[in-house]
């Protein structure tokens, strides 16, 4: 799987020049921008909120280190009102427009679980379409989803009440 891994990175740096060119709005990255990405804007804390089409709610705080490593804690409430929380241990990478994760580690109800890295859903790539120090813009490359976060200070934690 580290193989299949490298082999999509490859992939992606080495098309990372047809992805800028189809970007297209002015909010993203073009030619001359992509050697300004710096990775140091990343590291810190990250806050988001989504709705789903089911009715529920998703909230997201992303803690991305500058060793390599992310703790990203999820917090969803079904549309019946049910929460749960879980978290994911892993390591993250920047190389030119594309942010990429690989998950390690999965937190359920206090418990840790070490994750099958042979599974693919485990690596996960995504387009950067914006980044600077207040706001994170980017799409998942498997899914299509976009996602918005806010950088958040240090001392915030992800808000269990809605």
């Amino acid at each position: 799987m580290t193989r299949l891994f490298f082999v999509t990175l490859l992939i992606l740096l080495s098309t990372s020049c047809a992805l800028i060119t189809r970007l297209g709005d002015n909010q993203r990255f073009n030619n001359a921008d992509v050697i300004n990405i710096e990775r140091h804007k990343l590291i810190g804390k990250w806050y988001g909120e989504w709705r789903d089409k089911k009715g529920g709610k998703w909230r997201e705080l992303s803690e991305i280190s500058s060793d390599g490593t992310y703790r990203f804690s999820f917090l969803y409430v079904h549309a019946n009102g049910t929460k749960q929380k879980e978290v994911m241990i892993g390591e993250w990478g920047l190389v030119g427009p594309v942010h990429f994760t690989i998950s390690k580690v999965h937190e359920k109800n206090n418990k840790f679980y070490r994750i099958n890295q042979g599974e693919e859903k485990n690596y996960e790539a995504y387009e950067v379409i914006a980044l600077d120090s207040k706001k994170f813009r980017y799409r998942s490359y498997r899914s299509g989803k976009e996602y918005i976060v806010h950088k958040v200070g240090e001392n915030f934690t992800l808000p269990t009440t809605y």
